[in-house]
């Protein structure tokens, strides 16, 4: 014990003590020192000891060598941490701070002209030229482990290729890179035209993008923003709880939709899809997506036969019920196992807040945002427990801290979700059908099923889709070359008056 030595860190007003032993390198030392700090990391600080008045740094394992060999007789040695801004070095002694990287080099240095290849880059070094004719255009940087920095060993920052546009086959400049780059300016008006892209990058990038890779990332820029927007909207109308919020998510879409999402919402029926005028309980199911399950557990049956295919649709159903009614039958709770699982989820959700009765039945639950439970007349302001039929996190809360037995929940819980209606819909059963019972279509019968006569239709097939009820078929306007306004005719179609 009396040969350990310890080395205490500093950094600030806070201490780390670190034991020297067990062959530690200066590696270890290094990340007990960013486990200690959160807000360093290894290039981003500096370590160094005082030996005989003179401050030393701790750069590489040679040098934590030397300081366990320059100070064998002392059992403390007192470091220093510095936090360290890296940056780059450029001529003339000036710096430039920059994130400790390869890409970071070139990504914040203000170069004169745009855009260099990258040719050779890692964690300590990079090199770049510049891509096109014979320019001389040249950078390679080092990183200085001492103090963080990458520092230019080799420069030559004047490009000499004769041009300051890019050249219009840059693989950089894709589609993708122009639909994230405009999205704010599609959203703030969405008859931007590729034109005003080109003059946008030209610009403010001096890039000459090809028309194609423009009006490629107008699109996808209105799908990403005014499309995934539109569907948020309409989402928030669907699963409004009340009348009041639909009828103010129905004004935010329509201001953001225009007068295509008034005609969409006036040609369905709200009563069928909207929360808020629903006659009834959904049980949590707002979309058709069992549907779609049940399609794909039948998926291969589909190719069968008709015969073969009801077969083997009663063979599935048969066994499936079998095994549901046998699971069912070793259920010990009131609701099944999947719902009870998310009561308890809603349970634990809730025991932070804090529940206050105003009367028989009423209460008030503090939470984001505050709502208010009725347990004799069913309803939550939130809306959740009326038209899903099962307890939500606020009323579950109630009941929890109110009734103190979580057992007696299960009678403010619509019966569709007890285990007993779940028995009641597999107790029939599909009996088993015998192979004389099936008739034989290979004999040739009077019985057999021919298939379907399908005649081509004449002319050309349909390349259109056929589009549903309410939805209007409009051109979306374009710019005529002619006379320069955004309309539904071009140049050849032009009624306008010409302004030479």
């Amino acid at each position: 014990m009396d040969s350990m030595k310890i080395l205490i860190c500093r950094h600030g007003s806070d201490v780390l003590v670190v034991r020297l032993v067990g062959g530690i390198k200066l590696f270890d030392v290094f990340r007990k020192i960013c486990d200690r700090w959160d807000t360093l990391c290894i290039g981003r600080f500096s370590l160094s000891y005082v030996l005989e008045g003179c401050n030393c740094k701790l750069v590489d394992e040679e040098d934590f060598d030397n300081m366990l060999y320059l100070c064998p007789d002392s059992n403390r040695i007192y470091g220093t941490v510095e936090e360290v801004r890296p940056s780059i070095a450029l001529s003339g002694g000036s710096t430039m701070a920059v994130t400790v990287g390869a890409t970071g080099v070139l990504e914040d240095m203000d170069m004169e002209e745009p855009l260099e290849e990258f040719c050779r880059h890692s964690e300590t070094r990079v090199t770049a030229k510049c891509k096109f004719g014979k320019c001389e255009w040249r950078v390679h940087a080092i990183l200085d482990r001492s103090s963080g920095e990458f520092v230019i060993k080799d420069l030559l920052n004047e490009h000499r290729c004769g041009s300051t546009y890019r050249r219009n086959k840059h693989k950089r400049v894709t589609s993708s890179l122009v639909a994230s780059e405009i999205a704010s300016m599609v959203n703030q008006n969405n008859n931007t035209s590729p034109m005003h892209i080109l003059e946008f990058f030209a610009d403010k990038y001096g890039l000459d993008l090809p028309y194609y890779h423009a009006w490629l990332g107008v699109e996808k820029a209105r799908g990403k923003g005014f499309r995934n927007k539109l569907v948020k909207l309409f989402n928030k109308i669907a699963y409004a709880p009340s009348v009041a919020s639909y009828n103010v998510c129905v004004t935010k879409f329509c201001d953001h939709g225009g007068a295509k999402a008034k005609t969409f919402l006036a040609s369905v029926p709200k009563e069928h899809w909207t929360n808020a005028y629903f006659k009834g309980k959904r049980y949590g199911e707002m979309s058709s997506s069992a549907i779609e399950s049940f399609n794909n557990w039948v998926l291969e049956a589909r190719r069968m036969p008709v015969m073969n295919l009801v077969d083997c649709l009663r063979s599935k159903i048969m066994v499936q019920m079998s095994k549901r009614r046998e699971d069912s039958a070793t259920w010990i709770s009131e609701i099944g196992p999947v719902m009870d699982a998310k009561l308890k989820k809603r349970i634990e959700k809730g025991r932070a807040w804090r529940v206050q009765k105003s009367s028989t039945g009423v209460y008030e639950v503090k939470s984001m945002p505050a709502v208010v439970v009725d347990l004799e007349e069913g309803t939550c302001s939130c809306g959740s427990w009326q038209y899903n039929g099962f307890v939500c996190a606020h009323v579950a809360t109630v009941l929890a801290k109110t009734c103190g037995e979580e057992e007696s929940m299960a009678d403010y819980i619509d019966p569709f979700y007890h285990v007993v209606a779940y028995q009641q819909t597999y107790e029939d059963k599909i009996h088993p059908v015998l192979a004389m019972d099936i008739p034989d279509f290979t004999q040739g019968t009077s019985l057999e099923i021919k298939p379907p006569r399908n005649r081509r239709p004449p002319g050309r097939p349909c390349l259109k889709r056929i589009r549903s009820r309410g939805e209007e078929c409009t051109a979306r306007p374009r710019k005529c070359s002619r006379c320069h306004q955004l309309c539904n005719h071009n140049r050849r179609t032009c009624t306008e008056a010409s302004k030479d």
